[in-house]
This record gives structure tokens, C-alpha cells and sequence, in this order.
């Protein structure tokens, strides 16, 4: 197969393949028309080179689609009345099916048509390479589906036999309202499953709350306690007491009661109890604010239910934070500047991010963000992160990645997905 690369410009994303200086029919017919099923393609010379460069922004490859999901039934035939329609589209134009590029990483999905495009290599010598295509299909289909696993061993047998006869595989009526039905199975399972997550969030906070019901209500009873017993603060008793005893010596010197002191001891005495009541009046009321506040937390859902022997939880003005101290390798994503509220922990690979929730792992409700913007996997022991074709581009500590490139991430890394920043610890 030929030699590709992905590349990108300001704009958009491309897959790049050198290709000869002079005219071809075949690349003609690919780059003067717009031929439906196949990507849009323009000549550009480099260095002295030619390459025809793939338009695929907005696009994502079979495999990197399903490389964390089972294909279901509705998808593997709405891929094969796309390669239907691709081959037919080919022959109007006169172009050879066998230069129909069948690699799952170079199949591209149009999420806004709902169909699979492919990529023409005018270039190619040889027959069809159906193998790795059906590869695909037999490691990524839904095995509790009978029907779609009988259609994909069928397609199997038939690669492998050579006597591919494809149009025993796709229906006959429009792949769209499979669509629709999979949009509305997957919204159904999506508000189930968010359900749950709720159900399971609020009984978890209900659980913390219910837990520490007696420490609250001993919070409640020093509170009362404190409400009691009035707080002198000792240069008062100091002050008091020197009142007291002036009182006392000048009416045992002048054999007589000593008037002034008198009254100004029972003023004084006054004066400090009602400065003491009402100073632990004030911080009842401060404490009672704290507590409150610290409640409405817990179930506003800013308190999260889940805690380590070593770890801590950290309250402050906008929500809970909750400090793991036991991890030595924490695989976090923390969102930085105005995006602190996304924390996403890598513990289980591969995951991907993007704002997609359908497609991704993580989900980031921007706007800058592809739907399936970045991948997160583990090979050799380290972390990396591969751009999946994404609009607006990954970032590592300031350096665009090329559309699909893998580069390793470390701890402290800068990575930006979009206009979104986090740090990698």
C-alpha cells in the first residue's frame, strides 16, 4: 500500500499521499469531481513533489470509532450500502474498484451524513485487499446480536473464499431510518444510564449525610451548650474582680456602704454579661451558617461520596475537592484557568475525550472540542496521547500534534485540547 501521512493546515486536516508530476485520467477524475462516498481530493505540489491531499476534517476512522466499542448491526450495514455505493459510484466514473482503499484506519465517518467515505488511490497496483476489512468486522461486532454475527461470518467466508458477493449483505431499502432507531436506542440508554448515576449519586451522598447524623447532632448540642454558659474573657473577670475589691475596702475603711462602688460594680458586672451574650449570640450564628452551608454542598452534589484512608476532603467557595494522598501515580487530567471544574481520571485504558457523549469516554462541553477530540492509551508502561483528526487541534506543552499523531505524556504536561487546557499529573 502506499505511503500516507496526516497533516493539517490553519484550516483543516488532511490525509497526504505522494503521487507522479505528471497528469493521470485516474487522479483527474477523483480531484474535478465531487464523486459521493469518496473524500474530497486536491493536488498540491511541496518541495518539488506532488501529493494528493484527502480533505477528512470533521472525519473519523472505523477503527479509531469502534476501538472501545462492539459495531452494531445497524452500523455494519449502513458501512456496507456505503461501500455499495461507493463501488457504483466508481464504475460511473470509470474508475477501478480495486484502487478503493479497504483499511479500517483509512475509512473514513461522515457524522454529519451518517455514512462511510473512502479514499481513492489512483496509484495503487494490485487486487482488493478485503482481509483486513473483514478482520475488522469479525473483532468488533456486537456477539449478542445472531443475525449480525451470522452476516459478518458470512463476509468472512466469502474474503477468505474469494466469492464476495456483497450485495447478499446490505438491505435494499435506505440505511437512514436504522439511524434514526440507533440514535433513539443509544438516547434511551444515555438517559437510563444517567439515571442510574444520579440514583447512585444521591443515595451515596444520602448515605454520607445519614452517617454523620450524630456528629451533627453533637454539633447541635455544644451549640446549645455554648448558648448556656456566658463567655468571659479573663480581663473582664480581671476588671471585675478589682471592682469588687475596691468596693469592699473602701466600705470597711469608711465603716459605711461605699455607694459609687456599688453601682459602678452592678454596671460593670452588666455591661460584661451582656457583651458575652451577646458575642457567643454572633458565633452561634456564624457556626450555623457553616453547617448549613456545608449541608446544601453535600446535596447540590458539590461533595463527592468517595474517600481514601490517606485522602482528604478539601471544601472551599465553589465546590468539593478531593485530594487523593495515597496515589504515587495519579493519571489526572486537571482543566486549568476557567475550565477547573473538568477533572478526569486516566486509571482505566484507553479512554477518549471529546464532547460527544455517545462516542467518548470523557466528555468536554465546548465548543472548541471534536466530538472525539484526543485517545488516552498505555504501551510500555507509558501514558501517551494520540489527536484523533480533531478540528481545532491537541496541544502538548505548546506543540500542535499532527491529525492521529501518538506522542508520550508525562507529568506536569501541558495539554490542550481546543481552546481547553489541563495539566497532566
Amino acid at each position: 500500500m502506499l505511503e500516507m501521512d496526516f497533516v493539517n493546515d490553519i484550516k483543516d486536516n488532511y490525509l497526504a499521499i505522494k503521487c507522479k508530476r505528471e497528469d493521470d485520467f485516474l487522479e483527474n477524475m477523483i480531484i474535478k469531481n465531487d464523486i459521493p462516498y469518496f473524500l474530497q481530493v486536491e493536488k498540491r505540489c511541496l518541495n518539488g513533489e506532488d501529493f494528493l491531499y484527502y480533505k477528512i476534517t470533521g472525519k473519523q476512522t472505523i477503527q479509531t470509532l469502534w476501538s472501545e466499542r462492539q459495531i452494531a448491526k445497524e452500523f455494519f450495514e449502513a458501512l456496507l450500502e456505503s461501500l455499495k455505493a461507493a463501488i457504483e459510484n466508481a464504475q460511473d466514473y470509470f474508475l477501478p474498484v480495486a484502487k478503493i482503499c479497504l483499511q479500517p484506519d483509512k475509512i473514513f465517518w461522515n457524522y454529519d451524513k451518517k455514512k462511510a467515505e473512502f479514499v481513492y488511490l489512483p496509484e495503487y497496483e494490485g487486487d482488493a485487499d478485503w482481509t483486513g476489512l473483514a478482520d475488522f468486522f469479525i473483532d468488533r461486532i456486537d456477539y449478542s446480536d445472531e443475525r449480525l454475527v451470522d452476516l459478518a461470518q458470512q463476509f468472512y467466508e466469502q474474503v477468505e473464499n474469494k466469492q464476495l458477493t456483497l450485495d447478499t449483505f446490505w438491505m435494499k431499502e435506505d440505511a437512514a431510518p436504522y439511524f434514526a432507531e440507533m440514535e433513539e436506542n443509544v438516547y434511551k440508554e444515555d438517559i437510563q444510564t444517567t439515571q442510574d448515576e444520579m440514583y447512585r449519586s444521591q443515595s451515596c451522598r444520602e448515605e454520607y449525610i445519614n452517617e454523620n447524623i450524630n456528629s451533627d447532632n453533637e454539633m447541635n448540642d455544644e451549640l446549645e451548650e455554648h448558648r448556656r454558659k456566658p463567655d468571659f474573657r479573663i480581663w473582664q473577670i480581671v476588671l471585675w474582680v478589682v471592682s469588687v475589691l475596691v468596693t469592699i475596702v473602701i466600705t470597711c475603711l469608711s465603716g459605711k456602704i461605699y455607694l459609687p462602688g456599688a453601682c459602678i460594680m452592678i454596671a460593670l458586672s452588666a455591661f460584661l454579661l451582656g457583651k458575652s451574650i451577646y458575642r457567643n449570640k454572633k458565633e452561634d450564628e456564624e457556626r450555623e451558617r457553616e453547617r448549613k452551608e456545608m449541608n446544601q454542598a453535600m446535596l447540590n452534589g458539590e461533595w463527592e461520596g468517595e474517600e481514601a484512608e490517606t485522602g482528604t476532603l478539601a471544601w472551599d467557595n465553589e465546590k468539593t475537592v478531593y485530594m487523593d494522598l495515597s496515589e504515587t501515580k495519579q493519571r489526572k487530567l486537571y482543566g486549568t484557568g476557567a475550565y477547573k471544574k473538568y477533572r478526569f481520571e486516566l486509571s482505566e485504558l484507553p479512554c477518549t475525550i471529546g464532547k460527544d457523549k455517545n462516542l467518548v469516554t470523557h466528555v468536554i462541553e465546548e465548543q472548541t472540542i471534536s466530538r472525539m477530540h484526543a485517545r488516552f492509551f498505555e504501551e510500555e508502561g507509558m501514558v501517551w496521547i494520540q489527536d484523533l483528526n480533531s478540528t481545532n487541534g491537541t496541544y502538548q506543552n505548546g506543540m500542535r500534534l499532527r491529525p492521529n499523531q501518538k506522542i508520550p505524556v508525562e507529568a506536569e504536561d501541558e495539554l490542550i485540547f481546543g481552546g481547553v487546557t489541563f495539566v497532566y499529573l
